[in-house]
């Protein structure tokens, strides 16, 4: 069974305030890859740490942000 097959999808208002997170980093200036991995290092061990390790995995392989959270859309 691989990882993601036991990876719980991240509640709703967990996944409104990583969003509002992204967006406030953002605006800072840094990259989409820093704001990810700063958000994910400020997570309790969870379904939302790993998923944004994916997420940061995808960045630094060249995927959009868009496409990745489309890639892992059953977890959100």
């Amino acid at each position: 069974m691989g990882l993601l097959n036991r990876i719980k999808p991240v509640p709703v208002q967990e996944f409104v305030d990583i969003i509002n997170q992204l967006g406030t980093f953002l605006k800072t200036g840094i990259t989409q890859s820093e704001a990810i991995e700063i958000i994910q290092a400020g997570q309790k061990p969870n379904s939302a740490k790993t998923l944004l390790g994916k997420i940061a995995d995808d960045l630094s392989r060249g995927v959009t942000l868009a496409n990745s959270l489309g890639n892992h859309s059953r977890f959100f």
